[in-house]
């Protein structure tokens, strides 16, 4: 999950946060905060480096997804709460297992 969605644990000075704005604190909803601090800090001059830490946690709180997000913070939420419940692969393993499921359920009942 990290690999794709891991902007929200950073490491930083408080001068860079500072010159870049800091965190959107008038966004409503789940998401994209981090996403947004990260961006405006890739367009800054300041150097930027993305690396895996494994002492940094990061505490789990619920997604809520709510129709009512942005449409970008929707998309966003859906996609990291699906790598939540596994990777691209067995999801695609799960819905096309359920989908051929049906397929058969209604061969069968056909004939």
């Amino acid at each position: 999950m990290w690999l794709h969605y891991g902007f929200g644990m950073v490491c930083l000075f408080n001068q860079d946060y500072q010159e870049v704005g800091g965190f959107r604190l008038d966004r409503a909803g789940w998401g994209g905060e981090d996403v947004e601090l990260y961006e405006r800090h890739v367009k800054s001059h300041l150097r930027v480096f993305r690396a895996m830490d494994p002492s940094l946690i990061h505490t789990y709180h619920d997604k809520n997804c709510s129709f009512s997000l942005a449409s970008d913070q929707y998309e966003m939420c859906v996609a990291t709460l699906a790598d939540t419940y596994g990777s691209r692969s067995q999801l695609a393993k799960k819905i096309l297992l359920a989908e051929q499921t049906e397929f058969f359920k209604k061969q069968k009942s056909i004939h």
